[in-house]
This record gives structure tokens, sequence and C-alpha cells, in this order.
């Protein structure tokens, strides 16, 4: 078990705040996606977990992902591929800024290709 200070550290993580997002997409779970981002942002597009949910659910190929990485103390970029359901791929890359709200990162804006 890790100690209070891995644990709060592990929270404070941009990087891994950002792939447990993309996890969850990978998954076409949007509502543990949410959960790594802003509450103001939370239930409105793009960050609405429904909407989130049915996109990635609905993809032929999902989401993976296949690089990300921090550059900056609050950014992290991830590189990422998926298939739509009429069979167009997506090889996106996305710019994601983050932020620390209560001693946690949360994804605060997502600029992305496709």
């Amino acid at each position: 078990m890790p100690s209070a200070p891995a644990a709060r550290a592990a929270d404070n993580d941009p990087l891994g705040a950002v792939g447990a997002f993309y996890g969850a997409l990978s998954r076409a779970d949007g509502g543990s996606a949410v959960a790594h981002v802003v509450p103001q942002k939370r239930g409105k597009d793009p960050y609405n977990e429904n909407t989130m949910t049915a996109f990635f659910a609905s993809l032929r190929e999902p989401l993976r992902v296949l690089h990300i990485e921090q550059t900056k103390n609050d950014a992290v970029t991830v590189k990422y591929r998926y298939t739509r359901p009429n069979g167009t791929v997506c090889n996106g890359t996305a710019d994601v800024t983050t932020t620390v709200l209560d001693g946690k990162a949360l994804i605060q804006k997502i600029s992305a290709n496709c």
C-alpha cells in the first residue's frame, strides 16, 4: 500500500490524469473519463459522459493511445488512433491543459485535431 504522500503525488500528476482519461475513452467509459475533467465542464459537450460513451462505443476500431508525453508542468500531448463507424481513420494529436484542484490534476482544456 502506498504511503499517503505518494498517493497525493499521484493525484497531482497531469500525465496520470490525462492517461486515465484516454484510457477510459478507449473503453468507451464516459463516466470514468469525466472524473478527470474540471467540475465546471462536466456534463457539457464535449465533456458529457453520455455523448462520450456513445461516440467511443460506436467506433469500428477503439481509441488506442500511441504516445503520451508531458510537455510542461500543466500540459500533456497525446497521440492516438481510432476508426470511425464509416471506416475513416483518425490519427489524432491532442494538446491537453491541466490544472490542480484540491490537490488533484484535472483536465481543463483539450485541443485535438480529429
